[in-house]
C-alpha cells in the first residue's frame, strides 16, 4: 500500500461570524496554520497506599491548545477583521479545511473549533514582503471531520 499524503497547498482557515445568516470569512493569503495540540492536566494523587513507591496520577481537565497562523499581508478585509475580532474579545467558530487528496475533488477533511483571537502581529522589512501572524486560543473541543 502506498502512502496517502495530503498536500498543504490550498488549505483554508475561516472564521464564522453572525447568527442569521452565518457569515463564513476565509482569512486570505495564509502560509501556515499550526495547532499546539491539546494537553491533559495530570494531578499527583500519590499517597501512603500507592504501590511500590510509584507516583500515581489522575487526568483532570484538558487544555485544547492554540492555533498559530501566518501569511502575506495584503490589507485584505479578512486580515483586518482579525484585529476587530481581537478588540471585541468575542468567541467565534473557526474551521481549518484541508485541500483534496490528489486525484479527488472532495476536501480531505476539516477541523472545527471555537476560539478567541489572542494575538495579532505584523512584520515590515524593506527587503521583504509585509507579513502578518496571529494566535487563536481555543476554548472547548476540537472536532476533525473526514472529507471521505
Amino acid at each position: 500500500m502506498s502512502t496517502i499524503a495530503i498536500p498543504a497547498q490550498g488549505f483554508q482557515l475561516s472564521v464564522l461570524t453572525g447568527t442569521s445568516p452565518l457569515v463564513t470569512t476565509p482569512i486570505g493569503q495564509l502560509r501556515t496554520a499550526k495547532r499546539s495540540g491539546s494537553k491533559t492536566k495530570m494531578i499527583d494523587v500519590t499517597n501512603t497506599d500507592s504501590p511500590g513507591c510509584y507516583e500515581e496520577t489522575l487526568p483532570t481537565i484538558i487544555s485544547p491548545g492554540d492555533v498559530d497562523f501566518s501569511g502575506v499581508f495584503g490589507s485584505l478585509a479578512s486580515q483586518i477583521e482579525l484585529q476587530a475580532l481581537q478588540d471585541a474579545r468575542t468567541l467565534n467558530s473557526w474551521v481549518i479545511e484541508l485541500p483534496p487528496i490528489p486525484g479527488s475533488i472532495t476536501p480531505a477533511g476539516h477541523w472545527s473549533f471555537s476560539a478567541y483571537v489572542s494575538e495579532i502581529a505584523f512584520d515590515v522589512d524593506y527587503s521583504k514582503e509585509v507579513s502578518f501572524s496571529g494566535k487563536l486560543s481555543i476554548s472547548g473541543t476540537v472536532l476533525y471531520t473526514s472529507g471521505s
